[in-house]
């Protein structure tokens, strides 16, 4: 499946893409790869990245509060159980997951956590269907 839609199968790693080109997926070297080519040539070609998993003490940086001027809105960060939540409000917690290290998503939206010159989390970036870019700076 990609871009919201099932591809054709083409052979048993193989997928024709919505347009020209085909999109074939490989066991290389211990890790997954995808190569989409189209129009005769390699328009994309990646490894899988796998989902990094933090401890409590890893997302201990990522908790606290954050605030956008922009929306007037305080989004409070904390660690229960091993997740990594955040809350505004009254509306109930919603449970961030692990992407690649300061990038995490929910159903609702992504998040990417900004650092300072002396790498630690300093804000926020919101990145929502309806909304891209929303800052978030850290004011706890």
């Amino acid at each position: 499946m990609a871009w919201g839609s099932n591809l054709p199968r083409v052979d048993p790693n193989q997928f024709k893409d919505l347009g020209t080109g085909t999109i074939t997926f490989e066991n290389s070297a211990g890790g997954m790869k995808a190569t989409l080519e189209t129009d005769g040539g390699i328009f994309f070609a990646g490894r899988r990245i796998e989902s990094p998993h933090f401890s409590d003490a890893d997302l201990v940086a990522y908790a606290g509060e954050y605030k956008s001027t922009e929306l007037d809105v305080t989004y409070d960060l904390s660690i229960e159980q091993g997740n990594l939540l955040v809350r505004s409000k009254w509306n109930p917690p919603i449970r961030l997951t692990p992407v690649v290290p300061d990038e995490f998503e929910s159903e609702e939206f992504n998040v990417v956590f900004q650092r300072d010159s002396h790498h630690r989390i300093s804000g926020l970036r919101v990145f929502t269907v309806q909304a891209r870019d929303l800052s978030f700076e850290r004011v706890r």
